[in-house]
């Protein structure tokens, strides 16, 4: 196992048929993900979607890089955007879907185990991105990445 890295944030877009989280690695670094759980801020329902997208966004206007979880030098390589100049396109498929009902608190937790998502294959256009599916509240959310 390398490094744990984590980062919790709120999440700004809520339209439908849009990325509101994407998570990419520096340059051409790939992240393995462990685990991203979300929960609804507000009592508005939700359906949403985790995959490839067909093209990463361009110019992120709310860049963040993950934190490490133990006090060492470590630099994250992993990255994420909450907006961008240009959003996400979306995924062909998704490798999670998740409704929420209309309820301050509802959650979803996706767990990859101890072997992760994997992001080695992507190609370096593309970025993991949860996608809103249909009209979505605010989110919390926190994502575990093992680099």
């Amino acid at each position: 196992m390398g490094k744990l890295v984590s980062i919790g944030c709120r999440s700004i877009v809520t339209a439908a048929g849009g990325a509101t989280l994407e998570i990419l690695g520096l340059g051409t670094y790939k992240p393995r993900i462990r685990r991203i759980e979300f929960s609804q801020v507000t009592a508005v329902a939700g359906t949403y979607g985790l995959g490839f997208a067909a093209a990463a966004g361009v110019t992120p206007t709310t860049p963040a890089t993950l934190l490490e979880e133990r006090a060492t030098t470590y630099d994250p390589k992993t990255r994420i955007a909450l907006a961008w100049g240009t959003p996400p396109t979306v995924p062909a498929a998704f490798f999670r879907r998740a409704t929420c009902a209309a309820a301050v608190g509802a959650a979803v937790v996706w767990d990859f185990g101890s072997e992760g998502l994997q992001m080695d294959d992507v190609v370096e256009t593309s970025s993991l991105v949860l996608w809103i599916v249909a009209t979505a509240p605010v989110l919390d959310i926190n994502i575990v990445v093992d680099e």
